[in-house]
């Protein structure tokens, strides 16, 4: 994406393992919908998949929505 400057991703080498010892999808509904300590980066990264990469954006929301729903 030509002229689109993406900052380089505010996490430690801990924090790059903290949900190791979840399973893959548990670790991508927490990873997407928690935004942790720098809330308005990682709202803003969600703006950004969910506009270059739709497809992505919809199933991680849809995933996201679907385990919130399952836990009820």
């Amino acid at each position: 994406m030509r002229g689109t400057l993406i900052p380089k991703t505010p996490v430690t080498e801990d924090g790059l393992g903290q949900y190791d010892n979840l399973t893959a999808i548990e670790a991508v509904v927490k990873a997407w919908s928690e935004p942790g300590e720098f809330p308005t980066w990682h709202f803003r990264m969600q703006q950004i998949v969910r506009k270059t990469m739709p497809v992505l954006g919809r199933a991680l929301d849809r995933i996201t929505e679907e385990t919130k729903q399952g836990e009820k």
